[in-house]
């Protein structure tokens, strides 16, 4: 087989001795266990968490708002799960770390919709998080629900190792 550059000039390889292809192969598969396994890990309490975030670590959140307490007494956590990657943070002075995300969608009659989803992750694992839904063109509330969930339980944080 012959590899081509870009102006169609013949690219010549250098065979690689059988001797070294041994220790490449084997080198690969003893590596390939690791990375298939070890993508992410848990981050299981608050300032692992804000540890992680300030070294510039890229984490996830997955959360299952279901298992959520709705904080309007008397009406059910949506039956919604997802997951977010967390990019722009706040940590306060209290400890609390408060990320959002902001997405558009399609609401009730397949109306567009922006979406906005505030967390604040308290220093007692507790998590206050909102999800507020604005009409569009016009960005007037259509709907406000307030949530408590807990780290470890509902809301869940990894960092993303590769």
């Amino acid at each position: 087989m012959q590899f081509f550059d870009s102006f169609s000039n013949p690219i010549r390889t250098i065979p690689m001795p059988h001797f070294l292809r041994k220790y490449v192969v084997a080198a690969a598969c003893i590596a390939a266990p690791f990375f298939a396994h070890a993508q992410s890990i848990p981050l299981d309490d608050v300032p692992a968490l804000a540890k992680a975030l300030m070294r510039g670590q890229a984490v996830r959140t997955s959360f299952d708002v279901s298992k959520c307490r709705n904080d309007n007494a008397g009406e059910p956590s949506p039956a919604v799960s997802g997951g977010l990657v967390i990019d722009p943070f706040n940590i306060l002075p209290n400890g609390t770390i408060a990320f959002s995300n902001t997405h558009f969608t399609l609401g009730l009659g397949n109306q567009p919709v922006n979406e906005i989803i505030r967390f604040r992750v308290n220093t007692d694992r507790s998590v206050q998080l909102t999800i507020t839904t604005l009409s569009l063109p016009t960005y007037q509330p259509l709907r406000n629900i307030a949530l408590t969930c807990e780290v470890g339980s509902s809301v869940n944080f990894f960092v993303q190792l590769f």
